[in-house]
């Protein structure tokens, strides 16, 4: 019974996923990058560097340089207003 539970585990595993040493190895030779930044943390990033080169954190809502980073902040704000509702 012990033999039999061992053999579902190990085959269990074999499933889990097709990821090998070898292809780590070559996926890092291409620098490839396993954590990806999400779009939170990429904004959040440009917001500090607009606070660094305007003094404050209110991006215009109409902001050419970066309309990206304009949506992305009334978005925070209309997130924190439903989470003080």
């Amino acid at each position: 019974k012990e033999a039999e539970e061992k053999e579902k585990v190990e085959e269990k595993q074999k499933h889990i996923s097709s990821m090998t040493n070898g292809r780590i190895e070559k996926l890092e030779a291409l620098g490839f990058e396993w954590v990806v930044a999400s779009s939170w943390d990429l904004r959040y990033d440009e917001l500090v560097d607009f606070v660094n080169e305007n003094g404050h954190a209110n991006v215009p809502s109409d902001y050419p340089a970066n309309a990206e980073l304009a949506e992305w902040t009334r978005t925070q704000r209309r997130q924190y207003k439903l989470l003080k509702q």
